[in-house]
């Protein structure tokens, strides 16, 4: 049993007789009556009453008829409407806390205004945890900071930030000058968290110069930090755009470490061979045209 016989039973219960039916398909009376008997064996009872060489639809031939109304409904929508339907798939989108700040916002505005019907999940999490959520097919982007650590994830790069470490005005390393970076760990250091991109670059950078922090303070909310550091309980390792407004209202300086310089690079990131709809193609575009 196939969707070419259901159309064609279909047409001969509209048109009422093989040979207006041949006719509306274009094809033979044999044929058409040669598909009837196949459907109607394979139904395993008869469909028609044949009286007086009519055909006249009988119970099993009505309850057969709904049947295949629905049936052909579905199929008629599958193939007719199913590719615009794809604009209502929701894109999953995980992005790192910098970047949903700074960056995500103008270019999910954007897209929304081009694709209003396509839904759009984000998650905000650290950079290791955005990884392992894609790995598990549970996103179908992620927009991280720093280095990607798993060979089955591709990424190209939309963007960068410098890092920078951040004092009061009033703090000891916050006169004009330049310290070092065994200075620098000599002071309270306030730090991002394990995992996150800032935190990681930031100890490759002094991992580098064979040194490591000891932070007096982890937070996963940069915010929280840059309110620490403005009432000079220490030095914040911040990205620069956070750090920025403090900067303009003098409640914050940054250090000149000499020797550590800091840069994340920002990157949409997701699975090795990964269908693309063109609507996560568009989304992709919109990332690389962002300011970075």
């Amino acid at each position: 049993m196939n969707i070419r016989q259901l159309e064609i039973f279909r047409t001969l219960c509209r048109e009422g007789s093989v040979t207006k039916a041949a006719k509306a398909l274009y094809m033979t009376q044999p044929a058409v009556t040669h598909v009837i008997n196949a459907l109607e064996e394979e139904a395993g009872c008869p469909l028609f009453d044949r009286i007086s060489r009519r055909l006249y639809l009988n119970a099993s031939g009505r309850r057969f008829l709904e049947k295949s109304e629905q049936i052909l409904e579905l199929f008629d929508e599958l193939s007719l409407h199913f590719s615009d339907s794809e604009e209502q798939n929701p894109i999953s989108l995980g992005a790192n806390i910098t970047i949903a700040n700074y960056w995500l916002p103008q270019v999910w505005a954007e897209f929304s205004c081009l694709y209003p019907h396509t839904p759009v999940q984000v998650t905000v999490d650290s950079a290791s945890r955005i990884e392992e959520l894609l790995l598990g097919h549970r996103l179908d982007f992620g927009l991280l900071e720093g280095n990607i650590h798993s060979g089955l994830l591709e990424s190209c790069e939309f963007g960068s930030y410098r890092v920078g470490v951040f004092v009061s005005p009033d703090y000891p390393l916050g006169k004009p000058g330049t310290c070092g970076p065994e200075e620098l760990l000599g002071h309270r250091l306030l730090l991002r968290e394990a995992g996150s991109a800032v935190r990681d670059v930031f100890d490759h950078a002094l991992y580098g110069l064979g040194l490591t922090a000891e932070p007096a303070c982890i937070s996963v909310n940069s915010q929280a930090l840059v309110r620490m550091a403005e009432k000079g309980l220490g030095a914040a390792v911040l990205p620069v755009p956070v750090a920025e407004p403090a900067l303009q209202a003098g409640t914050l300086r940054e250090v000149a470490v000499t020797g550590l310089s800091m840069e994340n690079r920002m990157k949409a990131a997701w699975i090795r061979e990964k269908s693309m709809s063109p609507q996560m193609g568009r989304l992709l575009e919109l990332l690389k045209k962002c300011e970075g």
